[in-house]
């Protein structure tokens, strides 16, 4: 490996590597692991927020864009800064030979561990609706999640009418804190901020009722046990407060084909795209996304502070990296330094 494919940094006052930086990680645009690390720099002031005290779990990009998961938990040789966590979980079918399982998890709390997340590759962050403080773990959520992703012959149009009748059924429903992003692909979330944490089985029967209230599912099909309906060809998975479902983190890189981010919009945009019946999906690169934050600041900032008010704002890191990467809007610029 060359000197131009590893590097070290210092972040926060953790030194660690940085390996094949070189390495194209979407191979279709030649963006590579040192444009990912990069992007996570500049971002984290805005995406550290939205992984406050939720335990992570990782995607890799595959040649097939699809995504897999890439370690749950902490991988072999973490360092010891990285922080930990156990989590009891209960046997969905409870019985006299079920066993409750723990898992172990890892959690991104700072700018250091973010970045060491990165260089391992795994570059879509997924995080649940519950937080590690919990008594029991997992017992209650914050947040109401719905995933909208296209299937068929749906297109932009109906994805962004649907997630406007989310936000008035929501507000409907006393949940004026909603807001959206796009989920990195095709689809959309829309994310409401709970006034009060609620017990998974309250949030799961409050999100049923929010989908159903904006109408029938397509004929011939139904809400079904894992939490998915159907309105035309549009699939919205609102069963995500279940202890094992995670969604995709606002400003995470997507483990598809291409380094799409999952980035927050406005209900205006989705107006606009609501009204076109030829309108593109939304999508943004980790430069558009890097560019809307300077311009725009964190759209989800009213949610992040309903969520964790003493989240509201990370530090902005500091570290020890390479000369400005592509991936980095025009004028960016890195601190540099010797890691000697």
């Amino acid at each position: 490996m060359g000197d131009r494919d590893a590097s070290m940094a210092i972040v926060e006052g953790h030194r660690f590597s940085l390996t094949d930086l070189g390495r194209a990680l979407y191979p279709a645009c030649g963006f590579t692991k040192r444009d990912a690390i990069f992007y996570y720099y500049c971002v984290a002031e805005s995406l550290l927020p939205h992984l406050v005290d939720r335990p992570v779990a990782l995607l890799a990009p595959t040649a097939g864009g699809s995504g897999r998961a890439w370690e749950v938990g902490p991988p072999r040789g973490a360092p010891p800064w990285v922080r930990t966590m156990r989590v009891r979980r209960q046997p969905r079918h409870p019985g006299a030979d079920s066993v409750a399982r723990v898992d172990h998890r890892f959690l991104i709390t700072d700018a250091s561990s973010l970045l060491w997340a990165a260089n391992l590759g795994a570059l879509e962050l997924r995080v649940p609706l519950w937080r590690a403080g919990d008594d029991p773990p997992a017992s209650t959520v914050d947040t109401l999640a719905f995933h909208l992703e296209p299937t068929g012959q749906a297109d932009a149009k109906q994805c962004a009418s649907l997630a406007l009748s989310l936000r008035d059924a929501l507000a409907a429903a006393g949940l004026d804190l909603a807001h959206a992003t796009t989920d990195g692909r095709d689809g959309l979330q829309v994310l409401a901020a709970l006034a009060t944490p609620l017990r998974a089985e309250a949030a799961h029967e409050l999100a049923r009722r929010t989908v159903r209230s904006i109408g029938p599912s397509t004929r011939g099909t139904r809400t079904s046990g894992l939490g998915h309906r159907r309105r035309g060809g549009v699939r919205i998975k609102w069963h995500q407060d279940d202890p094992s479902r995670t969604v995709v983190a606002p400003y995470s890189l997507s483990a598809g084909g291409f380094p799409w981010v999952a980035t927050p919009i406005t209900w205006d945009e989705l107006d606009a795209v609501a009204r076109h019946d030829d309108a593109a999906p939304l999508r943004f690169t980790s430069r558009d996304a890097l560019a809307r934050v300077e311009r725009l600041g964190d759209l989800l900032a009213p949610l992040v502070r309903a969520l964790a008010p003493g989240a509201a704002r990370a530090p902005r890191p500091t570290s020890w990296l390479w000369p400005a990467s592509p991936a980095a809007p025009r004028g960016t610029r890195v601190p540099l330094g010797a890691a000697g």
